[in-house]
């Protein structure tokens, strides 16, 4: 879903668009009109907000990548992996051990910031951690043709509703609520629910109840 059918989506959920085609090939169009352009240019921000809520769900489907890539020191007791090496770990699921025919699910570690400390016994060779990867925040640079990177389409058909709380929170303050209900309900449908994670990534928005 690109990121200019989300911004016309978001504007037909806010019930503003009457009998205007929304669609991209007329975007120059609806950004020329006053009752849409209103919005659509504080939409970046509520994207962006929505972004940050998603990536705290881990929703987004597991990833695996070898710790050996990530070692930083290689030690007597203890091994130490930064993640600050890759861009994209939001929170940890776990660590595994694979080797021949050996396979164990969850590996004890700690944190220290970003980095992994692992108990040496553990070859790093054989080690990956499993984690939830991020969205990244997009910028003035994206074009409204582009697909928001790492956003499934699932999730995308979600921030509408996002946006539509965000921006009518003080022009439709009864349509934002359930613009917030809709957005929460479809998460909630598709939330991890299977254990504790360990964030990367200290939270960084949260709702006002």
């Amino acid at each position: 879903m690109k990121l200019g059918e989300i911004k016309l989506e978001a504007l037909r959920v806010m019930n503003i668009n009457n009998d205007s085609i929304l669609n991209l090939e007329n975007m120059d169009s609806i950004l020329g009109e006053k009752r849409f352009a209103k919005y659509l240019n504080n939409m970046l921000c509520s994207i962006n907000r929505a972004i940050d809520i998603i990536n705290h769900k881990n929703i987004l489907p597991e990833k695996k990548l070898s710790l050996d890539t990530l070692l930083t020191t290689y030690g007597v007791s203890n091994n130490r992996f930064d993640l600050a090496k890759t861009s994209d770990v939001m929170a940890i699921s776990r660590i595994v051990y694979e080797e021949g025919n050996t396979y164990i699910s969850r590996v004890p570690y700690e944190k220290e910031g970003s980095v992994l400390v692992v108990d040496s016994r553990y070859n790093p060779k054989n080690l990956s951690i499993v984690y939830y990867p991020r969205i990244t925040s997009i910028g003035e640079d994206i074009s409204d043709d582009d697909d928001i990177p790492g956003l499934p389409d699932n999730l995308a058909r979600l921030i509408p509703y996002y946006i539509k709380f965000d921006l009518y929170q003080e022009d439709e303050p009864d349509l934002a609520v359930k613009g917030k209900e809709t957005f929460e309900e479809g998460l909630k449908l598709l939330t991890v629910k299977d254990g504790e994670v360990d964030y990367l990534i200290e939270k960084v928005y949260f709702y006002e109840e």
